[in-house]
């Protein structure tokens, strides 16, 4: 028996998983037609996801053209089809960091009258994000370290034989 929450809730949507982004589409799409900048919200999540995905589709890219890497590989054995296999569905997290983002901003009362450019803001966020989101989810990661959780929920993270760039992140449930 699998460990509870092993599994995406949308793994058996297969490729239509990505219409779990129609919500945040329509909301856009409903916005541009009232002129009014009450979901620039949904937006901006919408080009986030599609600059993490770009990113991580870019240096994937990178990381198989061999002219530029060859000399610079860490293991010099390609990837194998049961390390693709279990890679196949890298961009999960990226879906569910968009519904987190959603189901936040929908909690907040203000978050229709956020300015997008403040710089208040901005060094705010790089002060939580250095002081107190990376070292929680360090010391998260290392929680997942231990013998239980390692077993059944985080080893994938760390049972590929070459490493790769989309391997290298939260793509599963473990952390």
């Amino acid at each position: 028996m699998a460990a509870p929450l092993s599994a995406w809730p949308w793994e058996m949507l297969g490729v239509f998983k990505y219409m779990l982004y129609g919500p945040f589409v329509a909301k856009v799409w409903d916005s541009r037609y009232r002129e009014a900048n009450q979901s620039s919200w949904c937006l901006h999540i919408l080009i986030i996801c599609l600059l993490r995905g770009m990113m991580y589709l870019s240096w994937n890219a990178y990381s198989h053209m061999l002219f530029l890497t060859r000399n610079r590989r860490i293991f010099k054995q390609g990837v194998d089809f049961k390390q693709i296999d279990r890679e196949w569905n890298w961009d999960n997290f990226i879906l569910l960091q968009a519904i987190v983002a959603a189901l936040v901003l929908q909690m907040l009362p203000v978050h229709e009258t956020l300015p997008v450019w403040n710089p208040k803001g901005i060094i705010a966020i790089i002060l939580l994000h250095t002081a107190v989101s990376e070292p929680l989810y360090y010391c998260i990661h290392k929680w997942f370290h231990r013998d239980y959780l390692f077993n059944h929920y985080h080893s994938l993270h760390h049972s590929s034989a070459v490493p790769q760039p989309i391997t290298g992140k939260p793509s599963t449930l473990e952390f």
